[in-house]
């Protein structure tokens, strides 16, 4: 059990970079000293506040990755678990919950794997912009790059000088950065919808 929340505890550390990366400012030149504001190349700023996250939405965010010529394949959607609440209730077809329009029965396994060539994620570290509004983003693979500085490293060991109680230690080094902005979108939701 150490062993395993000290993994889980640096998985948490990796996806929080990631989602940081998305919309930081992210370096470019010869010697990387150009800032690259998100706002001055991702695919899209999207605010689908006024309304849960409905089928339109979706498609919305593959046609503005598909406008920057992003390849089909590799897409994926990150949203918080209300996000992914309010798309399995949408109830206007087409709809993700419906075997009709979807390889799985996603009410079924209360998840959606695939869905409009996106593969989804869920996630509780998405931060929020205010009150129950959450940023989410969808993106391509390629969009998005990871430095590994050092593997993920672990130890548990006996602390002698201690009266032998029980050190895990576990550590590792990494960054994340968009590399291709235009295959990046940030979109905001309300969960209260």
């Amino acid at each position: 059990s150490y062993s395993r929340n000290a993994a889980m505890g640096l998985g948490r550390a990796w996806d929080e970079a990631v989602i940081a990366a998305f919309d930081a400012d992210a370096k470019a030149g010869e010697d990387g000293s150009t800032t690259v504001t998100f706002t001055s190349e991702a695919a899209a700023d999207l605010d689908f506040t006024a309304a849960a996250i409905t089928t339109a939405n979706v498609l919305n965010i593959k046609r503005k990755l598909d406008e920057k010529n992003g390849p089909p394949e590799d897409r994926h959607i990150l949203v918080s678990p209300a996000g992914m609440e309010q798309l399995l209730k949408q109830t206007t077809t087409p709809n993700a919950a419906s075997a009709d329009y979807n390889t799985i029965k996603a009410l079924v396994t209360g998840d959606l794997d695939t869905w409009v060539g996106f593969k989804w994620h869920i996630t509780t570290l998405l931060t929020s912009a205010t009150g129950n509004v959450r940023t989410c983003f969808a993106w391509h693979r390629d969009s998005m790059g990871i430095a590994v500085g050092q593997n993920i490293t672990g130890k548990i060991d006996p602390r002698v000088d201690l009266s032998y109680a029980t050190q895990v230690y576990a550590s590792m080094t990494m960054g994340a950065t968009r590399v291709q902005g235009e295959g990046v979108i940030r979109f905001t939701v309300d969960e209260d919808n």
